[in-house]
């Protein structure tokens, strides 16, 4: 339990871990009288930030990438995958420029090790790690692990 004074209608906390559950209720006092608590409002924080995804193995349209989760790490990781380029430009398919759009999921789940397959030949891939808590992605951008360009 912590008790925080402020005069004003907002508070900042501090010393909270990351990717823990949380619980916060408010109470209005003055030299009188004081109100019953709120409602308890449950906030998990933003697990710690991933390491980048490393290739440590290839196949013929596969990549082995792993990454390392940190103590408060998420509950579960997102591995993404971005075409960067077609290294023969005349290979272009329509499935590599749906690829060249945008940011695709290979993998969600717990583990911190993963099989991305499918990968297009003579293609450069761009990969990035997103750590998740309860089912809901935290902090966007900022808890993504650096992106590789891999050669597949």
């Amino acid at each position: 339990i912590v008790s925080a004074r402020t005069t004003g209608t907002s508070s900042m906390v501090r010393g909270l871990l990351p990717n823990h559950l949380y619980h916060f209720a408010v109470r209005s006092t003055t030299s009188r009288s004081f109100s019953a608590l709120s409602a308890t409002l449950s906030l998990t924080t933003r697990p710690s930030k991933p390491s980048a995804p490393v290739l440590v193995g290839r196949g013929a349209r596969c990549a082995y990438l792993r990454w390392f989760a940190p103590t408060h790490g998420a509950s579960k990781y997102l591995l993404q995958k971005r075409l960067h380029r077609m290294l023969d430009e005349r290979a272009a398919t329509a499935q590599a420029r749906r690829e060249m759009e945008g940011w695709g999921q290979c993998y969600a789940g717990p583990e911190s090790f993963f099989c991305c397959e499918s990968l297009l030949k003579n293609a450069a891939y761009l990969f990035r790690v997103v750590a998740v808590s309860d089912g809901v992605i935290r902090g966007g951008v900022v808890d993504v692990a650096c992106a590789w360009r891999i050669v597949a």
